[in-house]
């Protein structure tokens, strides 16, 4: 291995040998150590750049990887999931300022992941800045514009912030680019609640029980059938319960949903062959007329 220490010494020898020569007093004449050491360190730094691209040892060469390398490595998508995770962790820890600033460093080469975006947004937030966590996200969307889990985000907040015309505009988007995303028609649901002309809850809740499985199908059958109760449609209700007995038979907060709504049908002399159970017709210590309660 090459001693870059011998190598400046041989150059300031030369160097003084060199200015000796050329001194107007003769060759043998010692010429000034300043003069002599700063010719010598002028070479010795104009020669680095060669020195440490072919005598720099193998095992430090491979201990620095090129600048391709490092970017591949850097572009990986364990390396970024990593990476993210320790911002999560402060996070998770209540550590808001120090995961913001983990997030700021990471975020060249994080752009086009969604839940970056999403985790900076909540980091915003629980800062109280929800104006910088709406932006977040917004920009988030310029990297990805196809990314419903921003869009539904996004709707969350402005929901939050009393903004229902623009979080229903973010809830349709989302729906268009992740149409089986029950997440999104929770949430349409629940913005459109404020609506005095709901659009689109019937659709949205045949959805979530399409899209969904027992238990939580049954859920979202209960749910219709108090939402179409509220509206007035007590018979459909009755015809939705029957449905949720079909996946989860003899449970008893359904049937006795159910007898409240076929009491309150009778009280109002109004026929459903649905309330065959003679105990829905009898029972009226459940008929508790449920019309008016907003699901």
């Amino acid at each position: 291995m090459i001693d870059q220490g011998q190598i400046f010494t041989s150059l300031c020898r030369f160097a003084s040998e060199r200015n000796g020569e050329l001194s107007d007093n003769g060759p043998h004449v010692r010429p000034s150590g300043i003069r002599a050491k700063g010719l010598a360190l002028a070479i010795y730094l104009s020669l680095a750049g060669l020195f440490n691209s072919c005598c720099v040892p193998a095992g430090i060469a491979q201990s620095k990887p090129n600048s391709a390398s490092t970017a591949s490595s850097r572009g990986h998508p364990a390396n970024k999931q990593q990476d993210l995770s320790t911002a999560n962790e402060l996070f998770s820890k209540g550590e808001y300022y120090q995961a913001l600033i983990l997030l700021r460093q990471l975020k060249p080469k994080l752009l086009t992941l969604d839940y970056f975006w999403i985790l900076q947004s909540s980091v915003f937030k629980k800062l109280d800045r929800s104006d910088q966590a709406e932006a977040s996200l917004t920009e988030g969307l310029r990297f990805l514009p196809k990314n419903g889990e921003l869009y539904l985000e996004r709707s969350v907040l402005r929901k939050l912030d009393d903004r229902p015309v623009e979080a229903m505009e973010d809830l349709n988007k989302a729906i268009e680019v992740a149409p089986d995303n029950p997440r999104c028609y929770e949430e349409r649901i629940s913005v459109e609640r404020r609506n005095p002309e709901p659009l689109h809850q019937i659709h949205d809740f045949d959805k979530l029980i399409a899209l969904s499985v027992p238990p939580e199908k049954v859920k979202y059958m209960v749910r219709k059938a108090e939402y179409l109760s509220w509206m007035g449609e007590v018979r459909k209700a009755v015809q939705v319960l029957n449905q949720a007995l079909y996946s989860a038979p003899g449970d008893q907060g359904i049937l006795n949903l159910k007898r409240r709504y076929c009491h309150e049908l009778e009280r109002n002399k109004i026929e459903c062959k649905e309330c065959d159970d003679q105990d829905a017709l009898k029972d009226a210590g459940l008929g508790t007329n449920t019309a008016g309660r907003n699901p």
